[in-house]
């Protein structure tokens, strides 16, 4: 099995959207912009990235936005249409990406989802290359002492 630590990471972004004016929008992207990931540390401990926050604005809090879906398609079809990249890593486990997903690897890119079981289109998870289960990495199983 493929670890995280296996491959080097390009860019980490991070879809979101937030209720609120400009001024939250553009705090919410300078907080998480402090955030940064290590990319294969027991080769090179320098290397580091910064994660890329997306943000976008919605106007209440129960509307459904689909800014952050359009963006990530975007983003993803225009790296996999590239050289540029060799994989692509998604932490989603809505089955509206299947589209996405297939047509990514018709054009020979990797694709890899990672995403808990709640909420999990079940498609998705023999769809790609590669899927990982995050309940195992952050919840602790039923029955389990936690030291």
């Amino acid at each position: 099995m493929t670890t995280w630590s296996n491959f080097d990471l390009v860019r980490v972004c991070y879809y979101t959207s937030v209720v609120g004016d400009d001024s939250k929008v553009t705090g919410l992207k300078r907080r998480m912009s402090t955030i940064t990931y290590r990319c294969r540390p027991e080769i090179n401990s320098e290397l580091t990235g910064q994660v890329v926050p997306i943000v976008f604005k919605k106007s209440a809090k129960n509307q459904k936005t689909r800014n952050v879906d359009i963006q990530i398609v975007i983003d993803i079809m225009r790296f996999a249409l590239s050289d540029a990249i060799d994989l692509v890593y998604l932490a989603s486990g809505d089955g509206d990406y299947l589209p996405l997903v297939s047509e990514v690897m018709r054009h020979g890119k990797q694709v890899y989802v990672a995403a808990f079981s709640s909420g999990l289109n079940a498609e998705l998870t023999h769809s790609v290359d590669e899927f990982f289960n995050l309940d195992g990495v952050f919840f602790v199983p039923q029955g389990t002492n936690a030291s």
